[in-house]
């Protein structure tokens, strides 16, 4: 009987578990895409902006265009500059980024890019 109920119990912790793990919305997600445009923004969007050919799947991002935070809000202001400008070497070779999209960080509603990376090939 006492079998019975542990496995009752640990069957029910885990089965909890997996409910809860899939009802937390995604936070981020990858896309390998071209750059299509870069902004820079006196005062908005973190002061630099790329407009990425595609939008990154299942976030919730009002447009194509994300944010390097060259501002210095979400990443050290050096950081999001060398972003920014991979992003326009790669505009400029026509070559693909892999950007990692964040969804719970914006500037001005437009999602964050925490990641860029250049696609060689």
């Amino acid at each position: 009987m006492r079998r019975a109920i542990r496995q009752m119990t640990r069957a029910a912790i885990f089965g909890g578990s997996i409910l809860a793990s899939g009802t937390v919305a995604a936070a981020s997600a990858e896309v390998q895409t071209v750059v299509n445009k870069t902004m820079i923004s006196g005062q908005y969007f973190g002061l630099c902006t790329i407009q990425l050919a595609e939008q990154a799947p299942g976030l919730d991002c009002p447009s194509k265009w994300v944010s390097a935070s060259c501002s210095g809000d979400y990443n050290p202001s050096n950081v999001g500059w060398r972003k920014f400008e991979m992003a326009q070497m790669a505009q400029m070779l026509e070559k693909e980024l892999r950007v990692r999209v964040d969804d719970a960080r914006k500037h001005n509603g437009q999602c964050y890019a925490s990641s860029v990376r250049l696609i060689s090939q």
